[in-house]
């Protein structure tokens, strides 16, 4: 089965829009068929998902901004789920960590009329 990742909802929408499909609370089924022989589930990201993280997250003397700190080039940079978009990205995590999902498909941005 194939997941699909797109930015935002309705960018999924028009993507499942010519197959058999059904929405579901984040993301949206589609049935086999000979574009998806094993079906698919379409699902989208709000835009961003996660942040960086602030500076002083990587070292408390990075709170107060000082030109004697800079630049801040972390050896690994760190991450967090944006709070308000934490629900959408545990539906997008679970999609694509499901074990019968063979390949995952992350659509551009934009997508020129026509090419969708």
């Amino acid at each position: 089965m194939i997941a699909v990742l797109a930015e935002k909802r309705e960018q999924a929408k028009k993507l499942a829009a010519p197959f058999a499909s059904e929405e579901k609370g984040g993301y949206i089924t589609v049935s086999s068929c000979p574009t998806f022989p094993n079906g698919a589930l379409i699902t989208w990201a709000l835009g961003h998902l996660v942040s960086l993280e602030e500076p002083e997250a990587y070292d408390p003397k990075y709170k107060n901004w000082s030109f004697a700190t800079l630049p801040i080039v972390p050896d690994s940079f760190k991450y967090s789920i944006i709070k308000s978009k934490s629900k959408q990205f545990g539906i997008v995590k679970r999609i694509i960590n499901q074990p019968n999902i063979s390949e995952v498909i992350i659509l551009p941005t934009q997508v020129e009329k026509g090419n969708l």
